[in-house]
């Protein structure tokens, strides 16, 4: 049994040229007679360059009390979502984006952004460990580690016309690290 709270605050700011939406999401998670609080700052601007391009900026950190964990090794799909708990802290990261917008005419739109992760407390199993069987805690079959994840996304849009849609494309790496399996 737990308890999961949160608010946001949010505003968006206009400066001529220049858009900024900023914010803070307060959340708590109540489980086993443990409390977890977290502050995530949010951020995020774009400037009209003129010419039709716009860059973004955004930054953002967040928690996870909820945690996916997945069977890396295994042939069957045995992706499990289990809870922060006493042992199995939440996971949190930080975000940074940067971009550039070119819009063509009021119908196509393209887009190039970079982003860089930073993860801490990510699950994983033990090795050897998986949640086939239940004589142990399943707290006592996982690991917590850090990771980070980067990568460039690409992406294309009509936006007008009886023919209209969308392309996309990331390229994406992203790393874990755990001192008992690393």
């Amino acid at each position: 049994s737990s308890l999961e709270s949160a608010l946001y605050i949010e505003d968006d700011i206009r400066m001529g040229a220049l858009g900024i939406n900023a914010g803070i999401h307060a959340s708590s998670f109540s489980v086993q007679h443990k409390l977890f609080t977290s502050l995530q700052p949010r951020f995020s601007a774009r400037y009209l360059l003129g010419g039709g391009y716009t860059a973004k900026l955004s930054f953002a950190t967040m928690t996870q009390y909820i945690n996916l964990l997945t069977n890396e090794g295994s042939g069957l799909p045995s992706d499990l979502w289990v809870p922060s708990t006493k042992r199995i802290v939440p996971q949190n990261s930080s975000q940074l984006a940067a971009g550039l917008v070119k819009i063509f005419g009021n119908d196509y739109e393209c887009s190039v952004e970079a982003y860089y992760k930073k993860m801490n407390n990510v699950l994983s199993y033990k090795e050897g460990a998986s949640f086939i069987g239940i004589s142990t805690n399943w707290e006592d079959k996982v690991l917590q580690g850090k990771g980070e994840a980067y990568g460039f996304e690409f992406f294309v849009q009509k936006k007008k016309g009886k023919f209209n849609g969308w392309i996309g494309y990331t390229l994406s790496w992203n790393d874990r690290n755990f001192d008992d399996i690393n």
